[in-house]
């Protein structure tokens, strides 16, 4: 059965996801979900990330655009480009970051570009101009080509490609093994090869979808033209990708059409392009997400395209113009009467369009079917429309608003019309239509007709009820019972529409369904729990109410519309899931076709549900946390936790951190992977250890907590989606510590000062007890810090020529062996133009300089636990990680070099005379050293190696004011410092060395 209507299209412009932090393209080349629901899209500036919120570019992905992508049975997603391939991975603070694998390849194959990315099972497939390439997780295994490959293709669990040689080849044994008849593809540019149904004769079977020479069947080990059906419709198209939807029909990607839907037999079920809500004609990709529904990737923009769905939308752009009133359905046409007059369109035709019957320009209230003929009624009279042609069979009467017709229950010649007027009888007898006449006693206008089980038939108004014995004993003048309810309840309930609902009488009013029950002699209008006690409680209206011919009951309340659903104990719901997602607007009518298919007549057109197509909508959707913040615009987590380098939904310990008791802010944006309506998305949080209950639903999607006393936490959310289906809680663990003086050191503290002073106490009353002991002691006590003194200045001498561990080695055993250090980092510095400012000045002023500046370094590089090793001239030098290679690291050397250069400069002003500016150059490298002391007479400690030179050369090569440091230092300090690559240079015996300079420390705002 054809889809008839517009699909719901979620459509997203280029402005939909640019921004400020990154560069983004209009054109987009292909789509894909992970197993989280977060979508990715690979643009032609790189790979964006989108969660139903919010956009963002994949780290590492930026100016590279076409990225193939494709998802392992793990959930990874691989990517690959003209010049990289790889998947991608959280990094450390939870944001996807592109990891290559080209490395594994060792450079065998420099200049890669990917044409095609397939998965089976965990294994992953890239495709180039001659190779295909396996990923196993672990290693690569590859295929050549001499000839070359086309693309590779992922069909019921095996893989294809298309050998330019031997035409359409398939993985086994380890082998590409030509397929019978496959080499009439060789030529071809296939871009998707389908699946279809196999037969006994024909294994495999593929539609087989080129770009630029059309659709062809695989078949019987032959290559035949698939016909599609319209044929012009495609005749002329170019395609750029395929794939399969869930009804089992196929989308096409074309070039100018849009997004085409065809089923497997070639017929042509749809075209969706820029007219009905597509972003651009031209379709790059397709992808279904796992709602089912289908994403567009756009020369311009993005769509999501609800097809298959049971909703769809008749509208204006399908030529339907005002208020649906009224719905019909004859055969394979539909007759539609609106605020504007009669419309009909004819399902059977391809992209079928409403025409409007030119002779009636007024509202159609009611439309009514005899065989092949067609009542309606229109406010200026009734007519009947017969083979397009439309006659009057009402009178001429101004003044009156015709509004509806009922036949009757005894005469199917025998039809009742309700107007303005009261009631009127019409007639049907030999072939000719009569007007009867009015029936008297109905004495109020008449908008709503109905008829009961008993052939009764009820007419109401706004603000009177009738019911009229309709049997043939009475003729054209029945008996009347009027049951004209008090101008009171008038008022309360506005309307009395009157429905047949399963042969009883019921009442649609503001306040609910009511009837009209027996009490006592009379009747009395009344609340009716018949069909659901939340009608019958006063607090909602109901109106709309329809039965269709399978029994379904169907109305509308408070802008939503939905089935009565009877239940095993006989009691009704109201289920309105299914239409859950429909705009909120006035419905005037429900209409039950013959098959089943609902109709819905609203003031912006017609909205078709066609309970035949399934819908999952109890589907678990997930709730994701997106970004955690802290004390404003610090974010510490990005949204993707991991474990064992995969994407994970659980907090793994890498990712709890804890504040400090000065940061008492932190905030949290989450999003839910739910595409059907994200705007209808409703959220509920609570902070465990501060808030006592979940939050109320909003749609907000961010939440701030502030002044957090120290514990801790957990903070908790979830989503519900338009369908009412709550997701699974997404939480995030963290503490705040208290302040200082409530911590258990701080306790310790208090102990032990409370103590110190009862010690005290103790002291002093025995202070006197040992007053004389102290004196007879004092003589020896003062002969001995006078040796004691004496030996302290020996030791400070040789604590000042040598380290602690040497000095001690040397006291110990009278000598100092040499020692091997594997990884030490050597720092130079050097004043420039030295020399030339030493001539303007005087020898005790160019050794107090020196001395000055030496000494301020010496007061740096001792707080890193830095070894000094010695000066020369105006030449400084120290080295990391000896003799002590747990003492520092290598950033802590580059630190102290940052602070030796920030203490040079603020000495320096730029405004100072460049022959008095002392302009310094840093050196620094990591390697291995050897160390020991050198001499007999004067002990001096001393470090060889290539090490040394290389980190002279590091600093010699140098620009004033600046750290040069090594490609060696450069991959052990670069996640902690801002480095810019400056070329490289010749080194003795170590060939070409890469260079960096550093600027500034990388800042770090996570706390632990």
């Amino acid at each position: 059965m054809a889809q008839i209507g517009d699909a719901h299209i979620q459509s997203f412009p280029p402005a939909a996801y640019q921004s400020d932090s990154y560069i983004s393209s209009p054109q987009n080349w292909a789509v894909i979900q992970d197993d989280r629901g977060v979508i990715y899209v690979s643009n032609t500036s790189g790979v964006l990330e989108y969660d139903g919120i919010s956009w963002r570019l994949v780290h590492g992905t930026a100016n590279t655009g076409r990225f193939q992508l494709a998802k392992n049975s793990d959930g990874r997603i691989f990517l690959g480009s003209n010049s990289d391939f790889g998947y991608l991975a959280p990094d450390s603070v939870g944001r996807m970051q592109f990891i290559s694998l080209m490395h594994h390849l060792k450079h065998k194959y420099p200049e890669l570009k990917i044409g095609k990315i397939a998965t089976l099972g965990q294994e992953v497939y890239f495709s180039t101009q001659n190779n295909v390439f396996r990923w196993s997780g672990k290693k690569f295994n590859v295929w050549h080509s001499k000839a070359g490959f086309g693309r590779i293709y992922q069909s019921e669990n095996k893989l294809y490609a298309i050998d330019k040689e031997k035409g359409l080849s398939v993985l086994e044994r380890n082998r590409f093994q030509p397929v019978l008849g496959g080499k009439s593809l060789k030529d071809l540019n296939v871009v998707s090869l389908l699946p279809l149904p196999d037969t006994e004769a024909s294994k495999p079977h593929f539609l087989v979808v080129t770009y630029d020479e059309g659709l062809f069947s695989f078949k019987d080990q032959k290559l035949e033209e698939f016909v599609t059906e319209p044929s012009e419709v495609l005749s002329q198209e170019f395609f750029m990708h395929a794939t399969p939807l869930v009804d089992g029909t196929i989308a096409l990607a074309t070039i100018t059409g849009g997004v085409v839907i065809l089923d497997q037999k070639g017929k042509i079920k749809k075209s969706i392009t820029k007219e009905n809500g597509l972003n651009d004609n031209a379709a790059l990709h397709l992808y279904v997400d796992m709602e089912g529904a289908l994403w567009a990737a756009l020369n311009k923009g993005i769509s999501r395209i609800d097809y298959p769905s049971p909703l769809t939308y008749l509208s204006e752009p399908m030529g339907l113009d005002g208020i649906a009133l009224s719905i019909l359905k004859q055969e394979n046409r539909l007759y539609v009467g609106t605020s504007s007059g009669l419309y009909f369109i004819d399902e059977s035709t391809y992209m079928p369009e409403f025409q409007k019957h030119p002779h009636l320009q007024a509202e159609v209230w009611k439309l009514l079917q005899r065989g092949d003929t067609l009542l309606v009624v229109s406010s200026p009279g009734v007519y009947v429309l017969e083979n397009t042609v439309l006659k009057q069979i009402s009178p001429q009467t101004e003044g009156v608003t015709y509004k509806t017709i009922q036949q009757s229950a005894f005469d199917q010649n025998k039809y009742y019309v309700g107007s303005s007027d009261g009631l009127a009888v019409v007639t049907h007898r030999k072939g000719k239509w009569k007007w009867e006449g009015e029936i008297t006693a109905v004495n109020h206008d008449v908008i709503w007709l109905a008829t009961d089980k008993t052939g009764t038939l009820w007419a109401s108004c706004n603000d009177n009820i009738s019911a009229i014995d309709d049997s043939k004993a009475h003729g054209l003048q029945p008996p009347v019972r009027n049951f004209k309810p008090s101008a009171e309840l008038a008022n309360e309930l506005r309307s009395f529409q009157v429905y047949s609902i399963q042969g009883n009488i019921y009442f649609g009013t503001s306040k609910g369904i009511y009837s009209l029950q027996k009490q006592g002699d009379s009747y009395q209008l009344k609340p009716d729990a018949s069909l659901g006690v939340k009608f019958a409680d006063g607090s909602r209206e109901a109106i709309n109410l329809s039965e269709g011919n399978n029994g379904d009951i169907w109305l509308t309340s408070e802008f939503r519309t939905g089935q009565l659903v009877k239940l095993q104990n006989s009691t009704y719901v109201w289920d309105t899931t299914p239409l859950s997602r429909i705009p909120r607007v006035d419905v005037w009518t429900i209409y039950t076709d013959p098959q089943g298919i609902v109709w819905l007549g609203t003031t912006e057109g017609i909205i078709r549900y066609n309970p035949l197509i399934p819908k999952d909508y109890k589907d678990k959707h997930l709730t994701l946390l997106r970004k955690v913040k802290l004390s404003g615009d610090s974010t510490v987590f990005y949204g993707a936790f991991s474990e064992n380098g995969q994407v994970s939904l659980k907090q793994s310990p890498r990712f709890k951190f804890t504040l400090p008791h000065a940061i008492s802010s932190i905030s949290f944006e989450y999003a839910a992977t739910s595409y059907d309506a994200p705007g209808q998305l409703m959220y509920s949080y609570m902070l465990e250890g501060q808030d006592q209950n979940w939050s109320h639903w909003t749609t907000e999607t961010k939440k701030e907590y502030t002044g957090l006393d120290e514990g801790d936490y957990v903070f908790r959310v979830k989503s519900r989606n338009i369908y009412g289906i709550q997701s699974q809680e997404a939480t995030f663990s963290f503490a705040s510590l208290p302040p200082f003086y409530r911590t258990w050191w701080a306790y310790l503290f208090y102990v032990l000062l409370w103590g110190s002073i009862i010690w005290g106490v103790f002291k002093a009353k025995h202070r006197n007890l040992i007053a004389s002991k102290r004196r007879l002691e004092k003589l020896v006590q003062k002969r001995t810090v006078q040796l004691q003194t004496e030996k302290k200045k020996s030791d400070d001498l040789l604590l000042n020529i040598l380290p602690v561990e040497i000095a001690d080695e040397l006291k110990l055993k009278g000598r100092a062996e040499a020692r091997s250090y594997e990884a030490a980092t050597v720092l130079f510095t050097d004043f420039k133009d030295f020399t030339k400012i030493s001539e303007n000045l005087t020898p005790e002023e160019l050794v107090a300089v020196i001395d000055f500046y030496f000494c301020a370094f010496d007061k740096i590089i001792a707080k890193y636990n830095i070894e000094k090793i010695k000066t020369i001239g105006d030449s400084y030098m120290c080295a990391g990680g000896i003799p002590n290679p747990d003492a520092n690291t290598p950033a802590d050397v580059v630190k102290a070099g940052l602070e030796i250069l920030a203490f040079v400069k603020s000495l320096n002003p730029d405004n100072y005379a460049k022959k008095h500016k002392f302009e310094i150059r840093i050196g620094i490298h990591t390697g291995p050293v050897v160390a020991g002391i050198v001499g007999t007479q004067k002990f001096a400690y001393d470090i060889w190696g290539d090490t040394v030179n290389t980190a002279a050369c590091m600093e010699s090569s140098c620009k004033e004011g600046e750290i040069n440091i090594s490609g060696a230092t450069y991959e052990i300090i670069k996640d902690e410092f801002v480095c810019y690559y400056r070329g490289k240079i010749d080194a003795k015996n170590k060939g070409a060395i890469d260079m960096y300079f550093v600027e500034e420390m990388i800042s770090k705002e996570v706390y632990a």
